[in-house]
C-alpha cells in the first residue's frame, strides 16, 4: 500500500465513525505523519510503499481510534506549550485552556527564585513547563495515581524539567507538601466534574481518561474547598494559589475564596472565566 493509498483507505473507514469527514481526514494524517515521521506524507511522498510492519501499526492505530480511542493515547504524546509530552490512559489528556493557568504564574510570579507546588500533575505538564520556563525556581508536584507520577517522572527526564515529585493523598490535597511550605504559589488543575456529570461526559473522555482526574465530588469542588479552606496556610507573605476551574464555577469559587483578599480571573477564547488567582 502506498502513503496515499493508506491514508484514503483510512479516512474513508473513519468516516463511518466521525461526524465530519474533515476530522477523519485528519486523524489519517496525523497517524501516517506520526509513523512515517514526515508531515503530510501523503502529498509529499504519495507513491512511497508502506513497510509491512508500518502498515500493520497504522492499522491497529486505526482499530484504536475508530473504537472512540482519543489520539494522544494512540499516538502515546499529546502537545503543550510548544512541546511534546508522553501520556497514556492513566493520565488526563493536557487542555490547551490549561496553558492559561501556565501563564498566570509566570505573569504573577516574577522573582527570580521561587517556590511552587502543583496538587495533582497527571503527565507534568504545568510543573514540568514552570520549571522549564524557570529553571531557578524550585518545584514540587504530587499525584495520588501511581501510574501518572510515572508518567510525569519520564516526562520531567525526557525534557530535564527538575521537579522533586511526591505520593498525593486522596482525601487531603495539601497535606503532602505541608513540610515543605511556605510557597509563593499553590498551583493544580484538578477534577472539577460534578460526579453525577461524569457519565453525560464524550465518549472519548468517559471512557478513556481516567476518572480520578475528572471526579470532582459530588459538586465537582471537593479540591478547591480544600485548598479554600487550608491553602493560605501554606503560601508566604505575597503568595498567591492559581487554578483551573470548570466552565460554570465561577459563582462557586468566588463562593469559596470569599475570605481570600484578592481574586483575579483569566478568560479562554470564548470569554469563559477557565483561571483564577486568588491572593493570602
Amino acid at each position: 500500500m502506498t502513503y496515499l493509498d493508506w491514508f484514503q483507505f483510512a479516512a474513508h473507514r473513519l468516516q463511518t465513525t466521525l461526524p465530519h469527514s474533515s476530522e477523519a481526514r485528519l486523524l489519517a494524517r496525523r497517524l501516517l505523519d506520526h509513523a512515517t515521521g514526515q508531515n503530510h506524507a501523503h502529498l509529499m511522498s504519495p507513491e512511497t510503499h508502506l513497510a509491512g510492519e508500518v502498515e500493520a501499526e497504522l492499522n491497529a492505530s486505526l482499530v484504536r481510534l475508530g473504537s472512540g480511542e482519543p489520539l494522544p493515547y494512540v499516538l502515546g504524546f499529546a502537545p503543550f506549550w510548544n512541546r511534546d509530552w508522553q501520556v497514556r490512559s492513566g493520565v488526563l489528556i493536557p487542555r490547551p485552556e490549561t496553558e492559561l493557568l501556565v501563564e498566570a504564574v509566570l505573569e504573577h510570579l516574577t522573582a527570580t527564585k521561587a517556590r511552587v507546588a502543583e496538587l495533582g500533575t497527571g503527565s507534568g505538564i504545568i510543573a514540568g513547563t514552570l520549571a522549564l520556563e524557570r529553571p531557578q525556581w524550585e518545584m514540587l508536584a504530587t499525584d495520588v495515581s501511581p501510574e501518572a507520577r510515572a508518567v510525569a517522572s519520564d516526562n520531567f527526564s525526557r525534557l530535564g524539567a527538575h521537579v522533586q515529585l511526591l505520593e498525593g493523598l486522596p482525601d487531603n490535597w495539601l497535606a503532602p507538601i505541608k513540610p515543605f511550605a511556605p510557597f509563593d504559589c499553590i498551583a493544580s488543575n484538578p477534577p472539577y466534574i460534578p460526579s453525577h456529570e461524569i457519565e453525560r461526559l464524550q465518549h472519548s473522555v468517559r471512557d478513556f481518561e481516567p476518572r480520578l482526574a475528572l471526579d470532582g465530588g459530588e459538586d465537582g469542588l471537593n479540591p478547591y474547598r480544600q485548598i479554600a479552606a487550608s491553602g493560605r496556610d501554606l503560601l508566604a507573605p505575597g503568595g498567591f494559589v492559581a487554578l483551573e476551574v470548570g466552565w460554570d464555577q465561577r459563582q462557586p469559587i468566588e463562593e469559596l475564596f470569599h475570605g481570600w483578599p484578592h481574586l483575579e480571573w483569566k478568560f479562554d477564547f470564548q470569554n469563559i472565566a477557565r483561571t483564577c488567582i486568588v491572593w493570602k
